[in-house]
């Protein structure tokens, strides 16, 4: 259909930018992988736990440090959030699998309007 061949497009013009990607491209992702996990949860450290609704997700095939050591220590601030690795994804899970984004969102909004009913009873 019209958004499988979008989504094809937009995959391909992606692995052809990573391709000819320069070495700064790679520097910045470093230091992203870097920068933002720790953070984020040095940030979350000060509000201990949260109690919040959120579904954490995690590529299934991603560096073990960067991603799935941080998304734990996260899922520890956030212990009622759900955690959720992604399939056959290695971290640029919008590309790889992007119909998980749509699927865990409407998983999420449903448990939330169901939570907001039962208080409503």
């Amino acid at each position: 259909s019209g958004d499988a061949a979008f989504l094809d497009g937009l995959r391909q013009d992606w692995y052809e930018a990573v391709a000819i990607a320069d070495e700064e491209f790679w520097n910045l992702s470093i230091a992203q992988c870097q920068w933002l996990p720790k953070e984020q949860t040095e940030a979350f450290n000060a509000l201990l736990p949260l109690d919040l609704e959120a579904t954490l997700a995690c590529s299934a095939l991603g560096p073990t440090v960067v991603m799935s050591e941080s998304m734990r220590n996260l899922h520890r601030l956030l212990p009622n959030a759900s955690f959720q690795h992604i399939k056959r994804s290695r971290g640029w899970w919008e590309l790889e699998n992007p119909h998980f984004v749509t699927q865990e969102l409407v998983r999420l909004l449903r448990r939330v309007n169901l939570g907001l009913a039962r208080m409503s009873l």
